[in-house]
């Protein structure tokens, strides 16, 4: 009888370690998988822009812009973004006689476009709400709006006034989305441009720069920070 219910203990102690403990060993992953492909983004940010040597370009600026990106891997997504930076810039009369005069500050409107390459670093899903990724591209800046009503005030000839034109833009960016919801997500981000200032063309002339010292353009460096909200569909 004793053997008998040692057999019975043995089944019933072999069947509840195979049946009650099988829904506590499920552990949920930190990973969720991202359905949608295409993303839409609304982008707020400041940037401290480099004026150049002679202090001619854009400084400081407030953004807002619009992104759009598309998925094509499990890594990569592709996105072009727009957006539009309200600046100052410094104002200067330069003349043979009385050198370089400041006259003041006025505003300065530009947009850049640029296409990236948007690599994420957990891929097509986040880790633990999160998604880290890197991008690189290039696209183009260019003035939307400048005031000139102190160089028509001061008779500035056209030829010894600054002007933003347009011009090539590289784009080194990294950031973080933050998912509210299956398709809301928070972001914030650093980015790093690289564009041209150029000088007025009457201020590289022998009358105006006798020595040749004024460059012709230059390299400037931005740096930009932005948060938005992005919706996925």
């Amino acid at each position: 009888m004793t053997k008998t219910k040692s057999i019975i203990l043995s089944i019933l102690a072999v069947v509840f370690l195979n049946t009650a403990p099988t829904v506590a060993q499920v552990i949920p992953s930190p990973y969720e998988f991202i359905e949608n492909r295409q993303t839409g983004r609304l982008l707020f940010g400041q940037a401290d822009i480099q004026s150049g040597q002679l202090d001619i370009g854009p400084r400081t600026a407030s953004i807002i812009g619009g992104r759009y990106g598309i998925s094509v891997g499990s890594v990569l997504t592709i996105e072009v973004n727009v957006s539009r930076y309200k600046s100052t810039r410094s104002v200067y009369n330069v003349t043979a006689t009385e050198g370089r005069t400041k006259l003041g500050d006025t505003e300065l409107n530009f947009g850049v476009f640029d296409l990236r390459f948007r690599l994420n670093l957990t891929g097509h899903r986040t880790w633990h709400n999160i998604q880290p990724y890197l991008a690189f591209g290039g696209g183009a800046a260019a003035s939307l709006a400048a005031d000139q009503t102190l160089e028509q005030a001061a008779g500035i000839d056209q030829d010894n006034r600054y002007d933003f034109g347009s011009q090539f833009a590289t784009v080194i960016a990294g950031g973080t989305d933050f998912q509210v919801s299956e398709r809301i997500s928070l972001f914030t981000e650093g980015v790093f441009n690289l564009w041209k200032v150029g000088t007025p063309a009457g201020w590289l002339t022998t009358d105006l720069d006798p020595q040749g010292t004024n460059p012709k353009d230059e390299w400037v460096a931005t740096k930009n920070i932005f948060v938005g909200v992005s919706y996925r569909f």
